[in-house]
């Protein structure tokens, strides 16, 4: 099992019907790290901007750039069965005996 999050959805034509894209990507867990005492303050700068970025990426408005997982292309019957999910909604995903099995969580909280 494995929790994936929709990161793009596009519409488009599935043999005559229309349908979609939908992109879903792996879900990172922050990481926390603890205060280290700096003594150069390039260093310091160093990392401050880099935690700076870690913070802005967690919180969406800096988009990490990630290759999807699994590209789904949907007519809009499948789609609707999945429970329309929309962006940074999860979704887990099982795979058991030549299965993949899909199963909407929610959106994704920070």
């Amino acid at each position: 099992m494995v929790v994936v999050k929709a990161t793009s959805l596009s519409s488009l034509e599935i043999d005559g019907q229309p349908g979609v894209r939908l992109e879903l990507s792996s879900v990172g867990t922050p990481v926390i790290e603890e205060a280290e005492q700096f003594q150069d303050e390039q260093i310091y700068a160093k990392q401050l901007t880099k935690n700076v970025l870690s913070g802005l990426q967690q919180a969406g408005l800096f988009p990490k750039v990630s290759q999807p997982r699994v590209v789904l292309f949907l007519t809009m019957k499948e789609y609707e069965a999945l429970g329309r999910p929309q962006i940074n909604d999860l979704i887990e995903l099982s795979f058991e005996s030549s299965k993949i099995i899909l199963k909407t969580l929610g959106k994704v909280t920070t």
